[in-house]
């Protein structure tokens, strides 16, 4: 009898320190994918600002704002 509340004494004990050891271990991985979600925004937005800066305001695009040769090629085989 005492043997078995022994082991139900230490089962409960083992079970609340692996419950405690996943809550950290989560809360752990969770503060390293915001640290590398931030890293990723910071490197990201140099070049959005970039990319912003060169197409300027304008909102929408053709293949020949990108293309511009390929415009006069297809003018010059219809006439």
């Amino acid at each position: 009898m005492v043997a078995s509340k022994r082991w139900e004494i230490c089962n409960k004990e083992f079970q609340k320190l692996r419950r405690e050891t996943s809550y950290i271990i989560d809360n752990a991985i969770e503060k390293e994918k915001e640290r590398l979600f931030a890293e990723i925004d910071r490197n990201t937005s140099h070049r959005k600002a970039a990319i912003a800066t060169v197409l300027g305001s304008k909102s929408t695009f053709t293949f020949y704002d990108f293309f511009p040769e390929s415009k006069n090629q297809y003018r010059k085989k219809s006439l």
